[in-house]
Parts: structure tokens; sequence; C-alpha cells
């Protein structure tokens, strides 16, 4: 099983954080990658905030266009201001995948562990280690700009 991870402090409070990770194409925009919102979440009370209907909770799809291709995602658990979990459900290099952002407040603000788990698909000696640099570097990039962001806000 191959794994990226990444724990990142913010200076602003976990549900500003989490506004900008649950929105699909906000997301997009942090990472430099094209992401589209393709199926709503059912409007359910899990996935109501403050009686507000989040039709990026669970349940909602995303497709994303990137360097690996064309794949679509789906958010399995969303808990407003801490977590949200989400599996590749179609397309993509990668198999058994699961990705998990939990948000924890701290005195200065937050913390992002952001963690992704995942097999190749293909059997090809190193293909894990080079999908982790590739699924790794635009995250890591795009929080860590959002970070920095967060200290002047």
């Amino acid at each position: 099983m191959n794994m990226v991870n990444l724990v990142i402090n913010f200076h602003q409070p976990a549900d500003w954080l989490f506004a900008q990770l649950a929105d699909h194409q906000r997301f997009g925009e942090i990472i430099g990658a094209n992401i589209k919102r393709v199926k709503d979440a059912p409007q359910t009370d899990s996935t109501k905030t403050d009686g507000l209907y989040n039709i990026n909770g669970s349940g909602s799809v995303r497709r994303i266009y990137n360097v690996t291709g064309n794949f679509e995602e789906v958010i399995t658990q969303f808990e407003p201001c801490c977590f949200i979990q989400y599996r590749v459900s179609k397309g993509s290099p990668i198999k058994n995948h699961l990705g998990e952002m939990r948000i924890t407040a701290t005195q200065s603000g937050c913390t992002l562990d952001y963690q992704i788990r995942f097999e190749p698909k293909l059997p090809v000696p190193g293909w894990g280690k080079l999908l982790e640099v590739i699924i790794a570097a635009p995250l890591r990039r795009g929080l860590t700009d959002l970070a920095k962001k967060s200290r002047r806000a």
C-alpha cells in the first residue's frame, strides 16, 4: 500500500479551512487542478450544516482532470469543520484508494492531516512511488501556499 501524508498548520479557524477544502471547485483552484462537481450530494441530514444543504457533502461526486488522466471521486464521509473522506470511483491509475482530510483546531488556528492510501493498478516496480510524488506535489504546493496566505488573512 502506498501513502501520501501531509500535515500542515493554518492560522485560520477550522471552519475557514473546511470551507476551502469542501468546495470541489475551490479545492481544485488551491491545488492547481481542474475539478468539477458532477453530482450533488443527496439532501439528507448528514449533509446539512446549520440547517443548510451542502451540495459537496457525502455522496457528491467530483471529476478531476490532471496529468494522470480524468477520474472521479465520491465523498464517502463529510463532517463539517473536521473531516472529509473520499474514494476514487471511476478511472485513475490507482485502486483501493482512500483519501482523508482531518482538521483539528489549535490555539493558533488549525492543523490539516491529509492522508491518501492507494495501490497502483499496474504492477510495475517503482510505479507506486512515482504516483506518490505525482499526487503529493500539487497538494503540498497548493496547501502550503494556502497556509502562508492564512497568516496574512
